[in-house]
């Protein structure tokens, strides 16, 4: 049906224009006439022309109907943008703002996020894949506007709200059972991908968008708790990529990281990596006697196990390990040095793993 009317050009044709009918697509003949107030294109006004209108005053009251429907659709629109600026406005102050409770109960006042008396908020943030720098954000940001008011035209009125902030954008909604967040996450996700697709002119394999999930919430009140947990997600997820694959990530999905970035209390990650792990990272191959450590700690220090996905004999696997505890000054038999050891290595990963341009990559401990 669209390639259809793509062909007949009635984007570029005059305010009225008459539609074939087309017996194929099901489709009667049409009349179509613009929607325009102050120049601006607001849709159309299809009329069945079957029998043909040809009556000239039929025609010019059809022209007169479809200004006043120009004219009232720009009246609710305006409505709609006065309202969603104070709505967002309110969530803005809600979430960052020093008095949450006001802007609760204005929110709650207004009949938004309150249709199910549960609220979760959702962060999307895209960045170039190799380069974390500032580049893309203020495209970046337009697009993954676009993509989350897709996803709120979706959700029952006044049961949503985006709101742009900083590099990221923020969607908060009230949701009506436990799977809803993942679910409008997902979309959210495949929206932005969507928009990058078909806006970004060839970026869009360049471009990665990373969508945090956080927790539902009881009270409106409490919704900046749960767009912090989802703000902490993006954040990790984009420094330990294994953790979601691609995916949106969710706060209850984090495992130790949900641990270690609550108890950062404003530190930097890579501070608190233990002596131990520090001086294995010194040596000349520490990035791969830390990777062995790693992958021997992930396999349940199972020895058999670790040497597979590490593609080296069990002797050698032995050897690495004995090398890594005279660096450390570890005994891997040690519940508590074993410990030591992995909190070390998430500290690490959340840090950024040693790699990378993170130049512009805001560190966690202003997160926490």
């Amino acid at each position: 049906m669209i390639d259809w009317l793509l062909s007949l050009e009635i984007e570029a044709a005059p305010d009225q224009i008459r539609v074939p009918a087309n017996p194929g697509l099901g489709v009667d003949a049409r009349l179509r006439i613009r929607l325009r107030f102050d120049e601006a294109l607001l849709g159309y006004l299809w009329l069945i022309d079957e029998p043909r209108l040809e009556d000239a005053e039929q025609l010019r009251l059809a022209a007169a109907y479809a200004d006043q429907m120009a004219a009232e659709l720009a009246r609710a629109r305006r409505l709609e943008d006065m309202a969603r600026k104070l709505h967002g406005d309110a969530l803005q102050r809600l979430l960052f703002g020093e008095d949450p409770e006001t802007a609760a109960d204005q929110l709650n006042g207004d009949g938004m996020l309150t249709g199910t008396g549960r609220c979760v908020a959702l962060v999307a943030r895209a960045e170039p894949r190799r380069s974390r720098g500032p580049g893309l954000r203020p495209r970046g940001r337009v697009h993954l506007s676009f993509a989350a008011e897709e996803v709120r035209r979706s959700i029952s009125p006044n049961n949503a709200i985006v709101l742009p902030h900083q590099q990221d954008v923020v969607l908060a909604f009230a949701c009506d059972d436990d799977g809803e967040p993942e679910r409008r996450a997902d979309a959210l996700l495949a929206a932005a991908r969507r928009q990058f697709a078909k806006e970004a002119r060839g970026i869009s394999t360049e471009v990665e968008v990373t969508v945090g999930v956080g927790g539902v919430r009881e009270e409106l009140a409490a919704l900046r708790d749960s767009y912090r947990e989802a703000l902490l997600a993006v954040e990790v997820a984009r420094r330990v990529p294994d953790l979601n694959g691609g995916s949106p990530l969710a706060w209850g999905d984090l495992g130790p990281y949900r641990t270690l970035t609550s108890m950062l209390d404003g530190r930097d990650p890579l501070e608190l990596i233990p002596p131990s792990l520090a001086d294995l990272l010194e040596e000349r191959d520490g990035i791969g006697l830390v990777e062995t450590l790693e992958t021997y700690l992930e396999s349940g220090c199972d020895a058999k196990a670790a040497s597979s996905r590490l593609f080296v004999h069990r002797s050698s696997l032995y050897k690495r390990l004995q090398r890594i505890e005279r660096l450390t000054g570890c005994d891997l038999h040690r519940g508590d040095d074993r410990l030591e050891l992995h909190m070390g290595l998430r500290l690490w990963r959340l840090g950024g793993a040693g790699g990378g341009d993170d130049a512009h990559r805001p560190h966690l401990s202003a997160l926490s």
